[in-house]
């Protein structure tokens, strides 16, 4: 049996488990013990949120296991979309005919599309040869339920999932859900011709899922709340479970930066909210701060004292509004007081700071506002807004190029990093890009970023990104590339500048605004 109660985790997933997307162990509401795990959802297109357990060390519940959690769901006003909350996935069977690296997936939905949020058994496989964005082998095969799910309180979901049998079996509170049980095949299915509506399993489940996954444009933001997560070789019941009242929303946690850590924690939510007022002046001098910059006081059209800056490729040159790239400071916008360092062009076009000599791990944290989101792009390569880079020398620190980089911002239409020259590496990885969640268009939000050179002590280099306090994306491991050749101290020869701007490697000029910039040995925050 595994169990998870949540109640020994931190961060955005418990031990053995890995995030995607936007969950974190939180205690605004549990079933059980004072934890649980809350998943929000962005809605608007395609998202996935959710924590994974690989099945490789656990063969028992590799051709059949039943399954078991309590959750939570919020009641959204109106059609809000279908959503998975469980999934069990691996390759295909033989008998399939399924080519051998599609993807053949068995889980447990919601048909949110009609009234209420019925619930819904669904098959599917998915092989993208062509990378077009569409499977190369339909099935999307459909049972759905007269049952409901419940909103705002907790509810009991069991499953059965069984590769061998080809069967699909669920409960909703202790009551077996026969009208979306499958044995065998059967069902509404896109392509019935792909294998005649046959639910195969897949030869083996590699891994399980639980969180949420929205799929369609019209999706509305959601939340839920998933606790007491069990697996097991029979079936499992839900206890002295009782279903409940609706409960009231508890109230919101503020956005917060967690403590250093190496799994930080950080409060989700699938779209940027409004912005926390803004301190007077911006800038900070607290504690760990080895700087920051608000831009007021500093002259309109210049290079903030101190600074240098980084435009078409030259440093501390070709920087002037003549020219279409430029990054110089500007009273057009302002996240704080008056001013702010306006950006232009597809870059690179930013200002740089030289960082202590080995200054051990650090937060960067900026203001931004454009005209353009991050995230989501299909036409995306990789962009960035800020980041470290090597130092090369030069009179006055000067000497500084682009070719020995940690980036941040968007790599394959998801927020996250490029790293040059090990391998010109992207994360997240390829199952991610091109999805959400996405940075809001003309208001201002926040990004922080924590680096942490751990190979020097005997670990892996470490990077996280939060949008508005929340994490989007984290490079803890080599796995978190999208290519195995990165070194554990890829950041080792980095560490010699911060720079804040934009540099564009899919060709997206911007008109972009920066502001209330700070670089500290301490999490900073949005606040």
């Amino acid at each position: 049996m595994l169990c998870e109660d949540f109640e020994q985790a931190s961060g955005t997933a418990p031990a053995g488990w890995q995030a995607a997307g936007l969950t974190m162990i939180s205690n605004e509401r549990s079933y059980s013990g004072s934890q649980a795990l809350k998943v929000n959802a962005r809605g608007s297109g395609y998202n996935r949120n959710v924590i994974s357990y690989k099945l490789d060390q656990r063969p028992e519940f590799q051709k059949a296991h039943y399954g078991r959690m309590m959750f939570w769901l919020d009641k959204p006003e109106g059609q809000a979309g279908d959503f998975t909350f469980v999934q069990a996935e691996g390759k295909p069977k033989v008998a399939s005919g399924a080519p051998a690296q599609t993807n053949v997936m068995y889980r447990y939905r919601v048909q949110g599309r009609g009234p209420g949020d019925r619930l819904m058994s669904n098959y599917d496989t998915w092989l993208d040869n062509n990378s077009d964005g569409q499977t190369d082998w339909l099935t999307d095969c459909a049972l759905t339920s007269e049952f409901t799910m419940p909103h705002e309180t907790w509810s009991c979901l069991e499953w059965h999932f069984d590769a061998e049998a080809d069967q699909l079996e669920y409960w909703l509170n202790g009551e077996r859900i026969d009208d979306i049980g499958m044995l065998g095949g059967g069902g509404q299915c896109l392509n019935p011709q792909t294998q005649g509506s046959m639910w195969y399993g897949p030869e083996r489940f590699e891994q399980v899922f639980v969180g949420f996954e929205q799929y369609h444009g019209d999706a509305k933001a959601r939340h839920a709340y998933i606790d007491d997560v069990v697996l097991s070789s029979s079936q499992i019941g839900c206890g002295d479970f009782e279903p409940g009242e609706p409960e009231p929303s508890p109230e919101p946690t503020p956005s917060m930066m967690p403590q250093p850590s190496p799994t930080p924690s950080a409060i989700p939510s699938p779209v940027p909210s409004a912005m926390p007022t803004a301190p007077p002046g911006g800038g900070s001098d607290g504690p760990g701060v080895l700087f920051s910059m608000d831009f007021e006081g500093e002259s309109l059209d210049t290079v903030p004292a101190g600074w240098h800056s980084f435009v078409g490729y030259v440093p501390n040159g070709n920087n002037n509004r003549n020219g279409n790239t430029y990054a110089l400071v500007d009273n057009q916008q302002a996240r704080s007081g008056s001013m702010a360092l306006k950006v232009g062009g597809n870059g690179p076009a930013q200002i740089v700071k030289r960082l202590p000599e080995n200054p051990g791990e650090i937060y960067m944290r900026a203001w931004f506002y454009m005209d353009i989101a991050i995230g989501s792009d299909a036409s995306d390569n990789h962009e960035h807004m800020m980041g470290v880079k090597q130092y090369e020398g030069g009179a006055d620190n000067s000497s500084f190029s682009a070719n020995n980089e940690a980036r941040i911002g968007q790599g394959k239409g998801h927020l996250g990093f490029n790293v040059v020259p090990n391998s010109d590496a992207i994360s997240p990885t390829m199952e991610r890009w091109y999805s959400g969640p996405t940075t809001p268009v003309n208001e201002w939000y926040c990004i922080e970023a924590h680096l942490n050179p751990l190979s020097t002590s005997g670990g892996y280099d470490s990077m996280v990104m939060y949008l508005n306090g929340e994490e989007v994306n984290a490079v803890r491991s080599a796995s978190d590339w999208h290519v195995d050749s990165v070194s554990a101290n890829w950041l080792a020869d980095k560490m010699g500048y911060a720079m804040f701007g934009w540099h564009s490697f899919s060709n997206h000029s911007v008109e972009m605004w920066v502001d209330d910039i700070v670089v500290s040995t301490q999490a900073i925050g949005c606040n």
